[in-house]
């Protein structure tokens, strides 16, 4: 698995971004990576420093919004570490969301690679929608035996269980523990948070493209509402 040749780091002077600081210069001593710390002055506030404005030097440069982070994820061509300000210092427990995009089997080798450093407990979680729920979100008006549904929904699992197994086993060595994580919900942006956000996860990694649709495209990715929503730290990881 190949390594990252170097990490940049935004520094603001919030303390956010201390924390950030602390974890990953942790992970590029490890990797023995350079590590290279950037900070973007806005124009006006620079103006206000030369005036030697008293009132801005005490107070410091503002944290950046949520704005900001999701336009580094947009644009940037590199993956992208976001550390929460409750973030310890190594991570526990990871978990790798894939949904056999080009960029999963990248997600769970950059996940394993981290869990493998760290000692850390990897799961990999997969979402899908029940039939009988996509059944009724369309309003289909044609019976159907419920039978039928559950025995397509227990067929459609099995496959995902296989095509899971043999992720796993295609991008780890067995070095960590890990376990395969399933999820039926029709609504895969809410499983992914609420298991998150309710399984004491320290980092979660996705790819920042998926398989998206127009509607998403719309409404924005999974990796944005992750990114708004949970409350740990977020790896999003370039497909290329």
């Amino acid at each position: 698995m190949k390594a990252d040749k170097s990490i940049v780091v935004g520094m603001d002077f919030s303390p956010d971004c201390d924390r950030t600081l602390s974890v990953v210069e942790r992970l590029a001593k490890a990797k023995d990576e350079g590590l290279t710390v950037v900070h973007a002055l806005d124009q006006s506030v620079a103006d206000r420093l030369n005036r030697n404005d008293t009132t801005t030097r005490r107070n410091g440069i503002l944290s950046p919004s949520n704005s900001v982070k999701l336009e580094c994820v947009r644009r940037s061509h590199c993956d992208v570490l976001l550390v929460r300000e409750n973030q310890k210092t190594e991570f526990r427990k990871i978990v790798a969301c894939v949904d056999f995009s080009a960029g999963s089997e990248k997600a769970v080798e950059r996940a394993h690679r981290m869990a493998k450093q760290d000692g850390a407990k990897l799961e990999i979680l997969h979402v899908y929608p029940p039939i009988e729920k996509q059944i009724a979100s369309r309003h289909y008006f044609i019976p159907i035996l419920s039978e039928v549904v559950s025995e397509n929904d227990d067929i459609a699992e099995v496959k995902i269980r296989k095509e899971l197994k043999t992720l796993t086993e295609k991008s780890t060595d067995g070095s960590v523990e890990c376990s395969n994580i399933i999820l039926r919900q029709l609504d895969h942006k809410r499983a992914i948070i609420d298991y998150l956000n309710t399984s004491g996860v320290d980092l979660v990694v996705m790819g920042k493209r998926g398989r998206a649709n127009m509607r998403e495209m719309i409404l924005g990715t999974t990796a944005e509402r992750v990114v708004n929503h949970a409350q740990c730290s977020v790896l999003l990881v370039n497909p290329k």
